[in-house]
């Protein structure tokens, strides 16, 4: 055989495995992993911010978030707050039973709580019925309690979780103030 038509089919030969990426491909890269469970990074503590934060009794599969009160030097009235967030449902799923259970903020007897999941978003509710029974200070208590689920078999990764903007705080005048939340890093793994 001659060696120039030799050296043309090893030089096709290493195109070919040249564009297909040198024997590795760009999933290798990104294996699939047997994912078996979700980890969470409290945000940086400030003094005035509501926050999620992870609760003692978290699992990988069962990881517990805790909405905490804003504390700070003046007090924070409220009879109620709603909040919501979004997560990437590829990689985590809200757990919808319940969606949303009570902290240790309102414990009046006649408490409103509730919970909506639509798709990756959370929407929910906590408070006292009614204006006339007002928590005189949020402080930095456990509002309420949400959980995500891992999606298992997935890619690993840093998961989107974040604070849709549906925050706000109602006080016995009936005024609404929005806040935000801070949210930590959540982590498929």
């Amino acid at each position: 055989m001659n060696p120039l038509f030799r050296l043309g089919l090893a030089g096709a030969a290493l195109l070919a495995l040249a564009a297909c990426g040198g024997g590795s491909s760009s999933i290798s890269s990104q294996p699939k992993y047997a994912t078996t469970g979700l980890k969470y990074t409290n945000p940086a503590e400030g003094q005035g911010s509501f926050a999620l934060i992870e609760d003692a009794a978290s699992t990988p599969s069962a990881l517990v978030l805790d909405l905490v009160g804003p504390g700070g030097s003046t007090p924070t009235p409220a009879c109620g707050v709603t909040f919501g967030f979004d997560v990437d449902t590829t990689m985590a799923t809200w757990v919808t039973s319940p969606v949303v259970s009570n902290g240790a903020v309102f414990t009046a007897t006649n408490q409103e709580v509730q919970g909506w999941v639509n798709s990756g978003r959370l929407q929910a509710i906590v408070a006292n019925k009614g204006l006339s029974t007002q928590v005189a200070d949020l402080g930095t208590q456990v509002i309420a309690k949400i959980t995500l689920q891992p999606v298992l078999g997935g890619f690993s990764g840093a998961v989107s979780l974040k604070d849709n903007g549906l925050g706000n705080l109602v006080d016995k005048t009936g005024t609404f103030y929005t806040f935000p939340v801070q949210v930590g890093t959540l982590t498929l793994y």
